[in-house]
């Protein structure tokens, strides 16, 4: 409805008409109602949706007192609770000053960038795609450290990576210490680490197999980093990067340690403090290699190439 015709529908209808049009529905038993802004929506569409919510009596009478009171181009985003039983005025004031409703989430040990974008897309805090855009701009991975977290919906984006990286800085401040260099090569350490084996004792010994092969020039082979490359590949399409194929593990990129030898270039995912313990503790032994079986969880050991072959015949055949 334009706003001229509105001012007519005023002159015709009168002041006290006007008024009961802004008047609550329900003054006796009034519903509740959840109601959702999002980001871009027009204030037509707003105000259609609160008549076909039954909050409002008059979607003109609603628009012309917005126009009115210069309100109609401040609505703002957000989920609020609405009853029946409030006034346009009341409505239209709670949109102005906008609602800021908190949900909880949980990002579990090594999810990546990936991984936490979607969680929080899945929430309502970010739209899909923001966090990743900024991440791959500021290097986030890694840092995105796994906690509990309390987060708007609808917030900016500067806010969430404000608030991971406070907290990674106040778990991991007494523990990566350092060099940035070597905080940057443990940090991604403990990523492969943290993909790798659940077990505390274990991933100490992986840690010194794989700062040995790196000081010896040999490829860590980590089966995480060609998982990573497709899923940074297929995101958002895909949210798995499994089953691996032969042709994965050829792809060209500075995170494959198959083809490359060395660390890639930044963290995998964000692990937690124990899979940084570990890369900081690395536990010395006779081993070179290892496995993970697929039946029970365990962590096999080689000493040998040709004792990880067997071993992958034994308890891979079937993945294989």
């Amino acid at each position: 409805m334009a706003v001229g015709a509105g001012v007519c529908a005023i002159l015709v209808i009168g002041a006290g008409s006007f008024a009961h049009l802004l008047s609550p529905i329900e003054e006796w038993s009034p519903r509740q109602i959840l109601f959702e802004v999002r980001p871009g929506d027009g204030y037509r569409n707003i105000i259609s949706s609160l008549g076909s919510r039954g909050l409002i009596r008059s979607k003109a009478a609603f628009t012309v007192f917005s126009f009115f009171t210069g309100s109609v181009m401040r609505l703002k985003p957000g989920l609020y609770r609405l009853n029946s039983g409030m006034s346009s005025y009341e409505i239209l004031s709670k949109l102005i000053k906008g609602t800021r409703i908190e949900v909880s989430v949980t990002v579990v040990e090594g999810y990546s960038m990936y991984d936490i974008d979607r969680l929080l897309a899945d929430a309502g805090v970010l739209q899909e795609g923001e966090l990743v855009e900024v991440g791959e701009k500021r290097f986030l991975e890694g840092k995105l450290f796994p906690d509990t977290y309390r987060f708007f919906k609808d917030s900016r984006v500067d806010e969430v990576v404000d608030k991971f990286l406070e907290t990674f800085s106040s778990k991991t401040e007494q523990v990566l210490v350092g060099s940035a260099t070597s905080s940057d090569l443990n940090l991604i350490l403990a990523s492969l680490i943290e993909k790798e084996v659940p077990d505390f004792e274990d991933r100490k010994i992986i840690s010194g197999i794989l700062k040995k092969r790196f000081e010896a020039g040999i490829p860590l082979q980590v089966d995480a980093t060609i998982c990573y490359i497709k899923e940074a590949e297929l995101y958002p399409e895909a949210s798995s990067c499994y089953p691996l194929t032969p042709l994965d593990f050829k792809k060209e990129s500075p995170y494959n340690t198959y083809l490359h030898v060395g660390v890639p270039p930044g963290p995998i995912g964000n692990p937690g403090i124990s899979a940084v313990v570990a890369a900081l503790h690395p536990k010395s032994s006779p081993y070179w290699y290892y496995l993970s079986d697929p039946a029970t969880g365990k962590t096999i050991f080689s000493r040998e190439l040709d004792e990880q072959e067997r071993n992958r015949v034994k308890y891979l055949r079937k993945r294989d």
